[in-house]
C-alpha cells in the first residue's frame, strides 16, 4: 500500500528555496516511505514514519533527522545554499479537518528549473529527467548508513568551509578503506587528493580557514581554490552514494 492510498495523520509544511522544493516534488514519487507533495498553500513532507507519533514533538524529532540528510542530498543534486526547514506541522483530525500545530516563517528565492527531455524519432517525449531524481535513493541510503548520514548532514550546512569539506573527505576515506581505495575506484586522483589536503592544512594558503594553526610543512606551490575543493569532494560523495546502488543490485 502506498502513501497515496493511506489516510495520513501528520504532514509537515516545508519552507526554503522554491526551486529546490519544486524539483524535489518532481523526484519524490508516491512511495512507501516519504512523499513531497504540492498543495494549495505549499509543499508538504508526508511519511509513514509519522503515523505512530502521538505528539507534534515526536513528528518534529523524526522530521529533523530526515531534513538533515535531505538538505545534504538536495544540495549535492541541485546546488544552492538555502536549507529546507519546517513551516508548520499539520495534524489531520478524525473529522477530516486539519489542525496547524507549529508555525515558522519561511524564506523563498527564485531560480530556474532545468530538466533533460528524451524524445523518440517522432518527437514524442518518452522520458523527462530532473536534477533531483537521485535524492530519494540518496536519502534512503543515508538513513540506513551512519557514515553516509553524517557526511550528508555536514555537506548540507549552509556554509561549506575547508574544515567541513575535510571532514567529509575523512568520512569517505574511512568508509571506503583508505585513500588508495578512492584512487583505485577512480573517484579522484592521488595528486588532487594530496593538493586538497595540503591546501586545507596550510595557513599560508588559506589563512584562518586552515585546519592547522601553524604551517606544519611548506605551503603548497599551487593552492587549491575552495571551488575546486568543493567539486572534488562533491564528486567523491556522489560516487560513494551511487556505489550503494551497485552494492544492492
Amino acid at each position: 500500500m502506498t502513501l497515496g492510498q493511506m489516510r495520513m495523520k501528520w504532514k509537515i509544511l516545508l519552507t526554503g528555496d522554491s526551486f529546490d522544493l519544486q524539483e524535489l516534488e518532481k523526484s519524490f514519487p508516491d512511495s512507501d516511505t516519504f512523499v513531497i507533495v504540492k498543495e494549495s498553500d505549499g509543499y508538504y513532507l508526508i511519511s509513514t514514519d509519522f503515523d505512530s507519533c502521538q505528539s507534534s514533538a515526536e513528528v518534529k524529532n523524526k522530521a529533523i533527522d530526515v531534513l538533515d540528510v535531505l538538505n545534504g542530498a538536495k544540495t549535492l543534486a541541485l546546488g544552492g545554499n538555502t536549507p529546507i526547514k519546517f513551516g508548520h506541522i499539520v495534524r489531520e483530525k478524525a473529522d477530516g479537518t486539519n489542525e496547524i500545530i507549529v508555525e515558522i516563517s519561511e524564506t523563498l528565492t527564485i531560480r530556474d528549473s532545468i530538466s533533460i527531455v528524451k524524445k523518440d524519432s517522432k518527437g514524442k517525449i518518452i522520458e523527462e529527467v530532473y536534477p533531483a531524481d537521485d535524492v530519494p535513493k540518496w536519502l534512503a541510503f543515508a538513513l540506513g548508513d551512519k557514515k553516509l548520514k553524517r557526511a550528508l548532514r555536514i555537506y548540507g550546512e549552509e556554509r561549506h568551509s575547508w574544515a567541513g569539506l575535510y571532514k567529509i573527505y575523512e568520512i569517505i576515506e574511512d568508509a571506503i578503506g583508505g585513500m588508495q581505495e578512492i584512487i583505485k575506484k577512480g573517484w579522484a586522483t592521488k595528486s588532487s587528493i594530496k593538493r586538497f589536503k595540503h591546501t586545507a592544512n596550510s595557513p599560508s594558503a588559506i589563512g584562518d580557514e586552515a585546519r592547522h594553526g601553524k604551517e606544519v610543512t611548506s605551503g603548497p606551490k599551487k593552492p587549491m581554490h575552495l571551488s575546486e575543493a568543493r567539486s572534488l569532494v562533491e564528486t567523491m560523495l556522489i560516487r560513494w552514494l551511487n556505489s550503494n546502488e551497485n552494492d544492492m543490485s
